[in-house]
This record gives C-alpha cells, sequence and structure tokens, in this order.
C-alpha cells in the first residue's frame, strides 16, 4: 500500500467514525458466531468427539443470537465493559472456530477435548457475563428481552456443562503420575467417550495424556507429584518427535519453576529435560529468552554431583546458539566452570567445552582471564582427555588472538610445550588448534623482534 493511499484510507476511516459509522463489535461478534454454524456441512465436523462438541457449542450459541441479534440496532447507552465483553467473546468464538476448521483425523483427541473444553467454558462465562450485563440494561432493550426472558436464557446456559470430560482425563493422569494407576473404570470411560478404537489410536492418546497434562503437574506443591511428573517428561522428552511438542506445550516455564523450587531429583530431571529439548535449534533459542539459563547456572554452582553435570550439558547445548552466550556469562556460570575443571569433580570435559563456547565472545573471554581459567586451560591441555585437550586448545586460541595480554600470560603459564605435542598426537580438530596458536605466538614474536 503506497503512502498516499494509506493517508488517504486513514483519513477516511476517521471521517467516517466522526460520523458515528464506526465498525460494531457486536456485528463481528454475530458474523463469527454465523460461522461458527456454517461448520455443520464440513465433512471434519461429522466425526466424533468434534462433533459432540460442535453441537453443544451450537446449542449454547443458539440461545444467545436472537438476543445480541434484537440488541443490534437498540438504542442502549454504550457501555464499555459490555463492548469488551463481546470482544472476548468474539475471540473465543473465533478461536474455538480455528480449533473446528484445523481438526485432522490423526490429531490427539485428549489435546483436542482439553483446548476445546476450556474454550467453550471460557464462552459459557462471558455469555453469563453479557446477560446479566443486559439485565441490568433492560428498560433500555427492546420488549422482548425483558428481564424475566434473560434470566430463563441464564438458566439454560448454566445447565450446559463444559469441562466434564477434561476433569477424567485429569484425574487418570494424576492418578498416573502419583504411583497409584488410573482407574480401569476411568480409562474405559475416557477412551469411549473420545471414542478411540484402534491401536494406533490408543497410542497417540496415551502419549498426548502424559505430554499434555504432565506440564500442569510440573507446577504441584506436592513435591513428590511434581517430582514423578518431571521424570515422566524427561522420558518422552527423549523421543525426538516429543521434543518440539513439549516444547509447544507451553512446558518451558513448568520446568524453570521445578529448577527453582524443585526438590534435588526433580531439579536434576529439569535440567536433564531442557538440555533434551535443546537438541532441536528452535529450542535453544526458546529455552534461552524464557530465563531458564539463571536458574541451570545456579544448579551447576550449588545443585547435586548430578544436578551439576546435567546442568553442564543443557548450558553447552544453550551456549550453541550465539545469542545465549552472553546470558550465560552474566548469569555466573564462568566462575563455576572453572571450579569443575578440577579433575576431582569428573567434569573436566563439560566444563571446558562450555568454556570453548563462551570464549568466542568478549564477555566470556573477559570472564575466562578475571576468574583464573588461563592456568586450568593450560593445565587441560596437558593433561586432560583427548576431547578436553581439543576444546581447551579452541578456548585458549580465542584467549591470545583477541587480547594480548592474555597471550602474554598463556605463554608464561608454559602452554608451548603441551601445544606442541598436541599439535603432533592429538584429535584432528586439536592439531589443528594447536597449530594455529603456535603459528600466532610465531608471528607475534617475528612482529615484535622486528620492530626492535
Amino acid at each position: 500500500m503506497s503512502l498516499f493511499f494509506y493517508g488517504c484510507f486513514t483519513e477516511m476511516m476517521i471521517y467516517l467514525m466522526s460520523q458515528g459509522m464506526e465498525i460494531s463489535v457486536l456485528k463481528s461478534l454475530l458474523n463469527s458466531i454465523a460461522s461458527v454454524f456454517q461448520l455443520s456441512s464440513r465433512e471434519s465436523i461429522k466425526c466424533e468427539p468434534v462433533q459432540k462438541y460442535h453441537q453443544k457449542i451450537e446449542e449454547m450459541l443458539k440461545l444467545l443470537k436472537p438476543i445480541l441479534d434484537a440488541i443490534l440496532d437498540a438504542e442502549i447507552p454504550k457501555d464499555e465493559i459490555l463492548q469488551k465483553e463481546f470482544a472476548g467473546l468474539c475471540q473465543s468464538v473465533d478461536n474455538l472456530r480455528e480449533m473446528f476448521e484445523n481438526w485432522e483425523p490423526l490429531m490427539s483427541k485428549v489435546y483436542f477435548v482439553l483446548q476445546v473444553e476450556l474454550l467453550m467454558e471460557k464462552i459459557r462465562i462471558s455469555s453469563l457475563e453479557i446477560l446479566e450485563l443486559l439485565k441490568v440494561c433492560a428498560p433500555c432493550l427492546p420488549d422482548e428481552l425483558s428481564a424475566a426472558s434473560l434470566e430463563k436464557c441464564v438458566q439454560k446456559i448454566k445447565r450446559i456443562r463444559c469441562g466434564l470430560t477434561s476433569e477424567i482425563i485429569t484425574k487418570a493422569v494424576k492418578d498416573h503420575v502419583e504411583g497409584s494407576g488410573a482407574n480401569s473404570e476411568c480409562l474405559a470411560k475416557i477412551s469411549d467417550i473420545l471414542g478411540l478404537k484402534s491401536n494406533q489410536e490408543l497410542l497417540i492418546e496415551a502419549v498426548a495424556l502424559e505430554k499434555f497434562l504432565l506440564v500442569n503437574l510440573l507446577l504441584s506443591t506436592d513435591s513428590k507429584v511434581q517430582e514423578n511428573a518431571v521424570t515422566a517428561l524427561l522420558n518422552l522428552s527423549i523421543n525426538d518427535n516429543n521434543k518440539n511438542a513439549i516444547a509447544n506445550a507451553d512446558a518451558i516455564q513448568p520446568l524453570i519453576h521445578v529448577l527453582e523450587t524443585g526438590s534435588p531429583e526433580a531439579k536434576e530431571n529439569s535440567a536433564a529435560t531442557l538440555f533434551s529439548l535443546s537438541v532441536i535449534e528452535e529450542n535453544k533459542i526458546k529455552i534461552g529468552r524464557s530465563g531458564a539459563i539463571k536458574p541451570l547456572v545456579d544448579l551447576l554452582g550449588n545443585g547435586t554431583p548430578r544436578g551439576r553435570k546435567d546442568a553442564a550439558t543443557a548450558l553447552f547445548n544453550l551456549s550453541i546458539f550465539h545469542e545465549n552466550k552472553a546470558r550465560i556469562v552474566q548469569a555466573g556460570a564462568v566462575k563455576y566452570l572453572i571450579e569443575l575443571m578440577d579433575p576431582a569433580t569428573g567434569m573436566v570435559d563439560k566444563a571446558v567445552a562450555v568454556l570453548s563456547n563462551l570464549a568466542t565472545i568478549h564477555e566470556g573471554r573477559i570472564a575466562i582471564g578475571q576468574e583464573g581459567g588461563i592456568p586450568v586451560l593450560v593445565e587441560v591441555v596437558e593433561l586432560g582427555s583427548a576431547r578436553g585437550k581439543e576444546n581447551a586448545a579452541a578456548a585458549l586460541l580465542q584467549l591470545c588472538t583477541n587480547s594480548s595480554r592474555f597471550c602474554i600470560m598463556v605463554l608464561r603459564e608454559g602452554a608451548v610445550p603441551p601445544l606442541v605435542a598436541l599439535s603432533q598426537s592429538g584429535t584432528p580438530r586439536a592439531r589443528e588448534k594447536a597449530q594455529e596458536l603456535l603459528r600466532y605466538f610465531r608471528n607475534q614474536r617475528h612482529n615484535n623482534s622486528g620492530r626492535r
């Protein structure tokens, strides 16, 4: 759209609105309701449990629509609260319509039911709020909309229950996670309600039951329930097909909650789950931006031995995404990583791998230098494992080539002999980094001698 056209269009809209020709929120709501009614002709709506829920929402909206039609052109006072309720109801109806439109046979019926029942309950509550507000405006309403007729509609909508299946599903999963096992009668009822017939359908729903409801149980105040839930979620996350689905089920914030408040074992499994999810590139971004790094660093510094390992592994994965490196440094990870380079911790390789990634940014190099990381990196080049030597050499290369002060410190620590040995007998990457660093030392020495 050109700027000229956009300007003319904007002026026209302002003019029309000034003449009282504003777009009606109520009209938009009525159009949304009509769109839901039109879905009944679609083939995808005719399968269960979709058809049942479409019929139930139709029943509710058919009670409300004649009232909305009657007041559309009525001279009722402008009410900001009523307009807000209309807008909220319109949004919920649109979201529900999209759920119906996007339904496909191989989608999880459990997930569909949980989402649909939640939206239907929101629609029910909004409808009741609107009717109560209209009862206050009764003297200004058309004659057919008496307070008594509105109250009758209120009672009919109140009798429509929307969350019964969700309650049964939630109880089944809670029983399962708490270890008592879901009641067989309860499971049979779920299977019957959802129309589950084939083994494939049962498998889809078994995964969905755990995936989408375990997330809620992570917020439990019962430490044992929380611990069992995060353990089950960790087991699910190991399957690559579940990694994105778990992240998309809004599991990251509840996992952070467990990291901050859980038992030692729950914190370990939360960190391990975040590591598992972070294998997917998109999840590295989500986790980094969600605030997970600070509690992971706290676990790195103060957790159990296994908790520290899980935190270091998660932080390594997250540090692969450039944006997360500064977050990890700012959270104070470098100090803890250098402490963990003591061979007695059994975590030298994990710690030096993270430091190697952090050394690629200025803040990381400064922190490594300030926290006394150079001597321990040189020691790993000399005495560490093959992988440890490789990452330590990569970190030293970054430190030296970006700071003459750090370069002098590395040379004073006696880095040249172990680097020479590594350049001849290390892994291909280790030999490459060692050779590059030794070449840099030679060039620096040559340049300095040339200035004399």
